[in-house]
């Protein structure tokens, strides 16, 4: 047979990775960092604005905090249990007692767990298939500020898990280990950045194919390579 003389390797998927270094078992590594709204300080009244997750300093994104105070409090059922120390509480009142601990319950493990996501994909499995059946079921109507809390606490959250995922791929390349090696991934640059310029310094690669599915994919791949080029 008529052989090449050459070979070209093209590399696929560039900022996938599976835990198993499979290609496709469960939620698979994004070699991402996002670019998510918040705030320069704490004061929610300062304002959100767009920030790369891996220029944040700290384990949280500085709104989230705030955001998580605000919803625990409002769901405090602070009226409702001041009235069950004057007289007996109505059916009503108890009922919405109880969905208010569930609630905090719920609000207090999404928290809790936000340093073990590994995927943004799983997260959202987990939100639609538990959290929102779980809400849905405990009020039959939640009035509008409830709902608003709600909508806000969960874009808060949105922002954190995203930030707690780049945070922890970022480590996870850093220190290796089960026969993974480390990778010096600079703070200055986006996870997604270093894994494209990574590949593209691999003299054995011919071409990185890189899925864009949003135009401004395409941009942030583009400044990769010109940054590599300088």
């Amino acid at each position: 047979p008529n052989l090449p003389s050459t070979v070209d390797i093209y590399v696929t998927r560039p900022l996938t990775c599976y835990p198993d270094q499979g290609t496709g078992s469960g939620h698979p590594f994004k070699l991402v960092d996002y670019l998510i709204d918040t705030t320069t300080t704490s004061d929610l009244a300062s304002g959100m604005t767009k920030v790369w997750t891996n220029t944040i300093e700290g384990s949280r994104p500085p709104h989230y905090g705030p955001a998580l105070a605000a919803t625990m409090g409002h769901f405090d059922a602070t009226e409702i249990l001041e009235a069950g120390q004057e007289r007996k509480l109505t059916v009503e009142e108890r009922e919405t007692l109880d969905g208010c601990r569930l609630l905090q319950s719920m609000i207090h493990d999404l928290d809790a767990n936000l340093d073990d996501i590994r995927s943004f994909s799983a997260y959202e499995d987990d939100l639609y298939a538990k959290v929102v059946p779980l809400i849905h079921d405990t009020f039959e109507e939640l009035d509008e500020d409830s709902a608003q809390v709600l909508q806000s606490f969960f874009v808060a959250h949105g922002g954190a898990v995203r930030h707690a995922i780049a945070k922890t791929t970022r480590k996870l390349l850093q220190e290796g280990g089960d026969g993974v090696k480390s990778y010096d991934v600079p703070e200055g640059l986006t996870l997604q950045e270093f894994a494209l310029q990574h590949l593209l310094k691999q003299k054995q690669v011919d071409k990185v194919i890189v899925g864009c599915p949003k135009p401004e994919h395409v941009l942030e791949a583009i400044h990769s390579a010109d940054k590599l080029s300088k």
